[in-house]
Protein backbone atom coordinates (compact mmCIF):
# COMPACT_ATOMS: atom_id res chain seq x y z
CA UNK A 1 0.00 0.00 0.00
CA UNK A 2 1.48 3.33 -1.04
CA UNK A 3 1.15 6.63 0.78
CA UNK A 4 -0.15 9.70 -0.98
CA UNK A 5 2.35 12.51 -1.38
CA UNK A 6 1.24 15.97 -0.30
CA UNK A 7 0.05 18.21 -3.14
CA UNK A 8 2.21 20.99 -1.67
CA UNK A 9 5.79 19.67 -2.04
CA UNK A 10 7.35 23.00 -0.98
CA UNK A 11 5.57 23.04 2.43
CA UNK A 12 6.90 21.04 5.40
CA UNK A 13 4.84 18.11 6.66
CA UNK A 14 5.29 19.16 10.29
CA UNK A 15 4.53 22.52 11.84
CA UNK A 16 7.39 24.64 13.08
CA UNK A 17 8.03 24.86 16.81
CA UNK A 18 6.84 28.48 16.94
CA UNK A 19 3.31 27.38 15.98
CA UNK A 20 2.99 24.71 18.67
CA UNK A 21 1.11 25.55 21.87
CA UNK A 22 3.06 25.18 25.11
CA UNK A 23 2.64 21.86 26.91
CA UNK A 24 -0.09 21.52 29.51
CA UNK A 25 1.07 22.69 32.91
CA UNK A 26 0.40 20.93 36.17
CA UNK A 27 -1.49 22.44 39.06
CA UNK A 28 1.78 22.81 40.97
CA UNK A 29 3.10 25.50 38.64
CA UNK A 30 2.50 28.99 39.93
CA UNK A 31 0.44 31.61 38.13
CA UNK A 32 3.59 33.59 37.36
CA UNK A 33 5.02 30.58 35.52
CA UNK A 34 1.80 30.32 33.50
CA UNK A 35 1.98 34.01 32.58
CA UNK A 36 5.58 33.72 31.47
CA UNK A 37 4.79 30.55 29.49
CA UNK A 38 1.97 32.28 27.66
CA UNK A 39 4.06 35.37 27.12
CA UNK A 40 6.86 33.39 25.45
CA UNK A 41 4.47 32.11 22.76
CA UNK A 42 2.13 35.11 22.66
CA UNK A 43 4.07 38.29 23.44
CA UNK A 44 0.90 40.38 23.51
CA UNK A 45 -0.49 38.16 26.27
CA UNK A 46 2.48 38.28 28.59
CA UNK A 47 2.75 40.16 31.83
CA UNK A 48 2.31 43.87 31.62
CA UNK A 49 5.60 45.74 31.82
CA UNK A 50 4.02 48.83 33.33
CA UNK A 51 3.70 49.11 37.11
CA UNK A 52 0.40 49.98 38.76
CA UNK A 53 -0.01 53.72 38.63
CA UNK A 54 -3.62 54.20 39.68
CA UNK A 55 -4.54 54.54 43.36
CA UNK A 56 -6.62 51.75 44.84
CA UNK A 57 -9.64 53.99 45.46
CA UNK A 58 -9.67 55.08 41.80
CA UNK A 59 -9.19 51.56 40.46
CA UNK A 60 -12.42 50.42 42.13
CA UNK A 61 -14.39 52.79 39.88
CA UNK A 62 -15.14 51.50 36.35
CA UNK A 63 -12.80 53.34 33.98
CA UNK A 64 -15.38 53.83 31.22
CA UNK A 65 -15.94 57.51 31.94
CA UNK A 66 -12.21 58.02 32.50
CA UNK A 67 -11.33 56.40 29.18
CA UNK A 68 -13.99 58.30 27.25
CA UNK A 69 -12.96 61.58 28.87
CA UNK A 70 -9.46 61.11 27.42
CA UNK A 71 -10.76 60.63 23.88
CA UNK A 72 -10.58 63.51 21.45
CA UNK A 73 -14.35 63.81 21.13
CA UNK A 74 -16.79 66.67 21.71
CA UNK A 75 -18.50 66.66 25.10
CA UNK A 76 -22.01 66.01 23.68
CA UNK A 77 -20.67 62.93 21.90
CA UNK A 78 -19.04 61.65 25.10
CA UNK A 79 -22.30 62.08 27.04
CA UNK A 80 -24.22 60.06 24.45
CA UNK A 81 -21.63 57.28 24.52
CA UNK A 82 -21.83 57.13 28.32
CA UNK A 83 -25.60 56.62 27.99
CA UNK A 84 -25.15 53.51 25.82
CA UNK A 85 -25.65 51.21 28.83
CA UNK A 86 -28.74 50.97 31.01
CA UNK A 87 -28.37 51.87 34.71
CA UNK A 88 -28.98 48.26 35.72
CA UNK A 89 -26.20 47.10 33.37
CA UNK A 90 -23.82 49.73 34.72
CA UNK A 91 -24.54 48.58 38.27
CA UNK A 92 -23.81 44.93 37.47
CA UNK A 93 -20.66 45.74 35.51
CA UNK A 94 -19.44 48.05 38.29
CA UNK A 95 -19.64 45.23 40.85
CA UNK A 96 -17.73 42.91 38.50
CA UNK A 97 -15.07 45.56 37.91
CA UNK A 98 -14.66 46.10 41.64
CA UNK A 99 -14.05 42.40 42.18
CA UNK A 100 -11.47 42.27 39.40
CA UNK A 101 -9.74 45.40 40.69
CA UNK A 102 -9.32 43.95 44.16
CA UNK A 103 -7.89 40.74 42.71
CA UNK A 104 -5.54 42.71 40.44
CA UNK A 105 -4.16 44.78 43.31
CA UNK A 106 -3.48 41.63 45.31
CA UNK A 107 -1.37 40.37 42.38
CA UNK A 108 0.38 43.71 41.72
CA UNK A 109 -1.44 44.23 38.42
CA UNK A 110 -2.84 47.48 37.08
CA UNK A 111 -6.52 46.64 36.41
CA UNK A 112 -6.83 49.31 33.72
CA UNK A 113 -3.93 47.92 31.67
CA UNK A 114 -4.20 44.21 32.48
CA UNK A 115 -3.24 41.88 29.67
CA UNK A 116 -5.39 39.06 28.35
CA UNK A 117 -3.34 36.50 30.26
CA UNK A 118 -3.97 38.44 33.49
CA UNK A 119 -7.70 38.39 32.82
CA UNK A 120 -7.65 34.66 32.09
CA UNK A 121 -5.77 34.05 35.33
CA UNK A 122 -8.45 35.99 37.19
CA UNK A 123 -11.18 33.91 35.51
CA UNK A 124 -9.31 30.72 36.39
CA UNK A 125 -9.26 31.81 40.04
CA UNK A 126 -13.05 32.19 39.85
CA UNK A 127 -13.27 28.72 38.35
CA UNK A 128 -11.27 27.33 41.27
CA UNK A 129 -13.80 28.96 43.61
CA UNK A 130 -16.53 26.83 41.97
CA UNK A 131 -18.02 29.83 40.18
CA UNK A 132 -20.67 28.92 37.61
CA UNK A 133 -20.12 29.17 33.87
CA UNK A 134 -22.66 31.97 33.50
CA UNK A 135 -20.97 34.11 36.18
CA UNK A 136 -17.53 33.62 34.62
CA UNK A 137 -18.96 34.58 31.24
CA UNK A 138 -20.62 37.65 32.76
CA UNK A 139 -17.30 38.66 34.30
CA UNK A 140 -15.67 38.54 30.88
CA UNK A 141 -18.53 40.54 29.37
CA UNK A 142 -18.10 43.22 32.03
CA UNK A 143 -14.34 43.35 31.51
CA UNK A 144 -14.81 43.62 27.74
CA UNK A 145 -17.09 46.61 28.17
CA UNK A 146 -14.18 48.56 29.66
CA UNK A 147 -11.99 48.00 26.58
CA UNK A 148 -12.94 50.46 23.86
CA UNK A 149 -11.39 48.55 20.98
CA UNK A 150 -12.63 47.31 17.63
CA UNK A 151 -12.08 43.65 18.54
CA UNK A 152 -13.96 42.52 21.68
CA UNK A 153 -12.30 40.09 24.03
CA UNK A 154 -14.82 37.42 23.07
CA UNK A 155 -13.22 37.31 19.63
CA UNK A 156 -9.81 36.37 21.08
CA UNK A 157 -9.00 32.74 20.38
CA UNK A 158 -7.73 32.03 23.89
CA UNK A 159 -10.79 33.63 25.52
CA UNK A 160 -13.13 31.55 23.37
CA UNK A 161 -11.16 28.39 24.13
CA UNK A 162 -11.15 29.23 27.85
CA UNK A 163 -14.92 29.65 27.98
CA UNK A 164 -15.44 26.43 26.04
CA UNK A 165 -13.18 24.63 28.49
CA UNK A 166 -15.14 26.01 31.46
CA UNK A 167 -18.36 24.88 29.79
CA UNK A 168 -17.07 21.34 29.29
CA UNK A 169 -15.52 21.06 32.76
CA UNK A 170 -18.53 22.56 34.53
CA UNK A 171 -21.64 22.19 32.35
CA UNK A 172 -24.46 24.58 33.36
CA UNK A 173 -26.82 21.77 34.28
CA UNK A 174 -30.01 22.72 36.10
CA UNK A 175 -32.34 20.45 38.01
CA UNK A 176 -35.72 19.97 36.32
CA UNK A 177 -38.45 22.26 37.56
CA UNK A 178 -41.23 20.71 39.66
CA UNK A 179 -44.14 19.70 37.42
CA UNK A 180 -47.37 21.58 37.71
CA UNK A 181 -50.76 21.33 36.02
CA UNK A 182 -51.93 24.58 34.45
CA UNK A 183 -55.42 23.16 34.02
CA UNK A 184 -55.70 22.63 37.77
CA UNK A 185 -54.49 26.19 38.43
CA UNK A 186 -56.97 27.70 35.99
CA UNK A 187 -59.80 25.69 37.48
CA UNK A 188 -58.87 26.99 40.93
CA UNK A 189 -59.07 30.56 39.65
CA UNK A 190 -62.72 30.00 38.72
CA UNK A 191 -63.62 29.16 42.31
CA UNK A 192 -63.69 31.13 45.59
CA UNK A 193 -61.85 33.11 46.84
CA UNK A 194 -61.05 34.30 43.29
CA UNK A 195 -64.69 34.70 42.25
CA UNK A 196 -66.95 36.55 41.98
CA UNK A 197 -64.84 39.50 40.86
CA UNK A 198 -67.25 42.07 42.31
CA UNK A 199 -66.82 40.67 45.85
CA UNK A 200 -63.26 39.29 45.55
CA UNK A 201 -60.65 40.63 47.96
CA UNK A 202 -58.12 42.86 46.26
CA UNK A 203 -55.27 40.56 47.33
CA UNK A 204 -56.69 37.52 45.55
CA UNK A 205 -57.79 39.65 42.64
CA UNK A 206 -54.22 40.94 42.22
CA UNK A 207 -52.83 37.41 42.36
CA UNK A 208 -55.28 36.25 39.72
CA UNK A 209 -54.69 39.21 37.43
CA UNK A 210 -50.90 38.97 37.70
CA UNK A 211 -50.92 35.27 36.91
CA UNK A 212 -53.25 35.63 33.92
CA UNK A 213 -51.20 38.49 32.44
CA UNK A 214 -47.90 36.64 33.00
CA UNK A 215 -49.11 33.32 31.57
CA UNK A 216 -50.73 35.07 28.59
CA UNK A 217 -47.84 37.32 27.60
CA UNK A 218 -44.93 35.01 28.55
CA UNK A 219 -42.57 37.98 28.89
CA UNK A 220 -39.67 38.79 31.20
CA UNK A 221 -40.38 39.91 34.74
CA UNK A 222 -38.96 43.37 34.04
CA UNK A 223 -41.26 43.76 31.03
CA UNK A 224 -44.30 42.74 33.08
CA UNK A 225 -43.38 45.19 35.83
CA UNK A 226 -43.06 47.98 33.26
CA UNK A 227 -46.68 47.68 32.11
CA UNK A 228 -48.39 50.97 32.94
CA UNK A 229 -52.01 51.15 34.12
CA UNK A 230 -52.29 54.91 33.67
CA UNK A 231 -53.77 56.66 30.66
CA UNK A 232 -52.92 56.72 27.82
CA UNK A 233 -50.90 53.51 28.25
CA UNK A 234 -53.90 51.41 29.34
CA UNK A 235 -57.10 51.75 27.33
CA UNK A 236 -60.28 49.77 27.91
CA UNK A 237 -62.29 48.79 24.85
CA UNK A 238 -65.54 46.89 24.66
CA UNK A 239 -63.90 43.69 23.43
CA UNK A 240 -60.31 44.08 24.71
CA UNK A 241 -57.86 46.05 26.80
CA UNK A 242 -54.70 47.66 25.39
CA UNK A 243 -51.52 47.82 27.46
CA UNK A 244 -48.17 49.51 26.88
CA UNK A 245 -44.99 49.73 28.89
CA UNK A 246 -43.85 52.83 30.73
CA UNK A 247 -41.96 55.03 28.22
CA UNK A 248 -38.99 55.28 30.59
CA UNK A 249 -38.50 51.50 30.48
CA UNK A 250 -35.96 50.04 28.03
CA UNK A 251 -36.34 46.33 27.37
CA UNK A 252 -33.46 43.89 27.14
CA UNK A 253 -33.88 43.82 23.36
CA UNK A 254 -33.91 47.57 22.75
CA UNK A 255 -35.69 48.19 19.47
CA UNK A 256 -38.28 50.62 18.18
CA UNK A 257 -40.81 47.81 17.83
CA UNK A 258 -40.42 46.71 21.47
CA UNK A 259 -40.51 50.26 22.80
CA UNK A 260 -43.83 50.95 21.05
CA UNK A 261 -45.37 47.50 21.39
CA UNK A 262 -49.08 47.57 22.19
CA UNK A 263 -50.43 44.47 23.92
CA UNK A 264 -54.03 43.49 23.16
CA UNK A 265 -55.83 41.24 25.66
CA UNK A 266 -59.25 40.19 24.28
CA UNK A 267 -62.47 39.45 26.12
CA UNK A 268 -63.47 35.77 26.00
CA UNK A 269 -67.11 34.68 25.73
CA UNK A 270 -68.80 38.01 26.57
CA UNK A 271 -72.22 36.37 26.13
CA UNK A 272 -71.60 32.96 27.67
CA UNK A 273 -74.35 30.36 27.46
CA UNK A 274 -72.91 27.29 29.17
CA UNK A 275 -70.67 26.27 32.05
CA UNK A 276 -67.50 26.07 29.93
CA UNK A 277 -67.98 29.57 28.50
CA UNK A 278 -68.78 30.91 31.97
CA UNK A 279 -65.52 29.47 33.32
CA UNK A 280 -63.64 30.96 30.37
CA UNK A 281 -65.22 34.34 31.03
CA UNK A 282 -63.79 34.25 34.57
CA UNK A 283 -60.32 34.29 33.02
CA UNK A 284 -60.82 37.58 31.21
CA UNK A 285 -58.05 40.00 32.20
CA UNK A 286 -60.28 42.90 31.16
CA UNK A 287 -62.59 42.34 34.15
CA UNK A 288 -59.72 41.93 36.59
CA UNK A 289 -58.06 45.14 35.43
CA UNK A 290 -61.31 47.11 35.65
CA UNK A 291 -61.85 45.88 39.19
CA UNK A 292 -58.23 46.54 40.23
CA UNK A 293 -58.21 50.02 38.69
CA UNK A 294 -61.50 50.90 40.36
CA UNK A 295 -60.18 49.69 43.71
CA UNK A 296 -56.97 51.71 43.23
CA UNK A 297 -59.01 54.88 42.56
CA UNK A 298 -61.08 54.34 45.71
CA UNK A 299 -57.98 53.74 47.84
CA UNK A 300 -56.17 56.74 46.34
CA UNK A 301 -53.32 54.69 44.81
Amino acid sequence: MSLEVSSYPHCPLLASSSMIFPPLVSSEISTLDIRSSLGSHFPSLGASSSQPSIPLADSLVPPVSMIISQLNLPTPVKNIILASQKPSTKKVFASKWKRFSLWARQHNIDPCSASTSDILLFLSSLFQQVTSFSMIKLQLVAKSSFHLSESPMFSYRLCKAFLKGVFFLRPPFKDPSPPWDITLVLQSLTQPPFVPAAKCDIKYLSWKMSFLVAITLAKRVSELQALCIKAPFMVFHKDRVSLRANPSFISKVASEANLNLSIQLPVFSPNFSNKEESALHCMVVHRQLVRSTFHGILSGQ
